[in-house]
């Protein structure tokens, strides 16, 4: 989906992370109490049971047991990770990552996996020092303890908004929204499981939306765009992001769910193709990326180009003569697929097409030179046609009606002779508009040159 109402009503409160390791599924698939989480009853003491590290090992098999999402972490990495000490195993990891000394590798990892975004990296790299002098708020050492903190007793949420607002980790603007919102969400909701629970039911959507909308949480464009879902939820009734992924990845909805999002105009025409093409892979790209955001900050890299290549050529992202265009230029052809050429052309022919319009050559001829396209010389090109930038089939008239202004020599137009005597097209062509002056004859063929037998070839510089 385009949104996530629940991840925006909440991101701006409290944002610290390394790794999350909270259990990300429908409330409506767990039948509580639950056996393997300690007997937890509510969705609230899952979450919270398995947001303590100790705890994983049973949260993960779970999650597995149930085809359940537990974390991208198990998703993409393969063990031992070497980044990370060697860990084998994702407790393991977690401890490693638990040190402050090793929080720097460990958010490295996560960005360039695509397990967090740029702008959380950037907070979990705003909180190491912070860790190290022990002066957070209430000196929290993780996630779970720093929202425990924070959110627990109101009387603390103005410290921890300073807190946050000093360490970089909002803006000043953000930390302006938060403080009008005094740290509570629609329904009083204090915490992240609070307000998770509190919006996942349908009768409470108008409210968050109105509420995430007012606050700047989310833009105007997808607050609609939820609306649209109704509460009748999306494709197949789905209720939740997770539960419409999980449904439309299914090969036998695909079409179901592309005519949804055409239909609610949550999608244009062409963005229903790429949904149905992303569909096809899993919703998971090159390196584990899940959004088209994340997939371009991915394949950006040098060293990701091949992997991208050849995800984009399965997928049915490029064409096969974009492939080959890619490969045969390396790297350097990954500006020419994600921009395309001169004028946003996509193709080797789109390209020379554009590149042959006189308008365009200076612009094109980098281009030419790195990928081979064919474009007109331009220094054979006449200059009115170039001064101007004229078209081809412009400067083609052009130089018929004068080809002296073009370069293009006319042979001396003999007088006519007005007594008929003489013979030759040019003269006959005078001849027979009552023309008798050599001057007016040579006037009229210059401009006139067909009418005169005379031949103009089609100017330098086309090929």
């Amino acid at each position: 989906m385009k949104f996530n109402l629940i991840k925006l009503v909440v991101a701006t409160v409290f944002l610290i992370v390394a790794f999350s390791y909270a259990l990300a599924t429908s409330v409506d698939d767990i039948v509580y109490p639950v056996k393997e989480l300690s007997n937890c009853k509510s969705y609230e003491q899952c979450a919270s049971y398995c947001d303590d590290v100790a705890n994983s090992k049973d949260c993960i098999a779970f999650a597995k047991k149930h085809n359940l999402k537990y974390n991208e972490f198990e998703d993409i990495v393969k063990y031992p990770v070497a980044e990370l000490g060697n860990c084998a195993s994702f407790e393991e990891c977690s401890k490693y990552c638990e040190n402050p000394d090793n929080l720097g590798k460990c958010v490295d990892l996560a960005e360039s996996y695509g397990i967090i975004s740029e702008r959380l990296a950037h907070n979990g790299r705003a909180m190491i020092s912070y860790l190290k002098a022990g002066t957070t708020p209430g000196g929290c050492y993780s996630e779970s303890e720093c929202r425990a903190y924070c959110f627990e007793q109101e009387s603390r949420f103005g410290e921890c908004l300073k807190f946050i607002t000093e360490a970089g980790i909002i803006t000043l603007e953000e930390a302006e929204l938060a403080g009008k919102v005094g740290g509570k969400g629609p329904g009083g909701c204090t915490t992240k499981v609070s307000c998770e629970k509190y919006c996942a039911d349908a009768s409470h959507a108008e409210e968050c939306l109105s509420f995430a909308e007012k606050y700047g949480f989310i833009s105007k464009e997808d607050a609609e765009n939820a609306r649209k879902f109704g509460v009748n939820g999306g494709p197949g009734g789905c209720k939740s992001e997770q539960a419409c992924t999980d449904y439309c990845a299914k090969e036998e909805n695909l079409d179901v769910c592309a005519t949804f999002m055409l239909e609610k105009g949550v999608m244009s025409a062409q963005e229903v193709e790429n949904f149905k093409k992303f569909a096809k892979v899993g919703f998971k790209g090159p390196g584990g990326c899940k959004t088209e955001k994340d997939c371009r900050d991915y394949c950006n890299k040098d060293e990701a180009f091949v992997e991208c290549t050849e995800f984009a050529k399965v997928a049915g992202f490029i064409s096969e003569e974009e492939y080959q265009k890619a490969k045969q230029y390396g790297a350097a052809g990954k500006k020419f697929l994600e921009q395309g050429g001169p004028g946003g052309c996509k193709s080797q022919q789109e390209c020379e097409v554009y590149c042959k319009d006189i308008a365009h050559i200076t612009e094109c001829e980098p281009f030419a030179k790195e990928y081979g396209v064919s474009i007109p010389d331009i220094s054979k090109i006449p200059e009115p046609c170039r001064k101007s930038g004229m078209s081809i089939e412009a400067c083609t008239e052009f130089c018929k009606s004068n080809p002296e202004a073009c370069g293009i020599p006319v042979p001396k137009i003999p007088p006519p002779d007005v007594s008929g005597g003489s013979s030759g097209s040019a003269q006959e062509a005078c001849k027979a508009r009552g023309i008798q002056s050599y001057e007016e004859c040579t006037s009229f063929c210059r401009s006139n040159p067909a009418d005169c037998g005379i031949s103009i070839p089609s100017y330098p510089g086309y090929p």
